[in-house]
């Protein structure tokens, strides 16, 4: 059996807080332990009640989803994981949460 311990610095440690208080059945046996360094997920820009739909403003600005028309999840997801890192990262600095 491996132990993965996974680690994040700044937001990087908000993510893996945030990924240690998951519920089990989304992280079960893909990690043991956490490092949170110089950051954690109860800081005020890592919380947010309107996840949705600010990624779907990320998601509109990336042309994977259309405002106008319906929200298909599947159809999202695939087009973002065919998006280059570079361009997910200018998005993100164009949308400040």
């Amino acid at each position: 059996m491996h132990r993965v311990i996974i680690t994040g610095q700044s937001a990087g440690a908000a993510a893996v807080v945030h990924l240690m208080a998951a519920p089990e059945e989304l992280t079960k046996d893909l990690f043991h332990g956490v490092i949170a360094c110089s950051g954690t997920a109860f800081q005020e820009w890592a919380i947010t009640d309107d996840a949705i739909s600010q990624s779907l403003v990320i998601a509109a600005k990336l042309t994977c989803h259309d405002p106008a028309g319906p929200v298909d999840k599947a159809t999202i997801v695939d087009c973002m994981q065919g998006k280059d890192t570079k361009d997910i990262v200018a998005a993100l600095t164009q949308y400040r949460v």
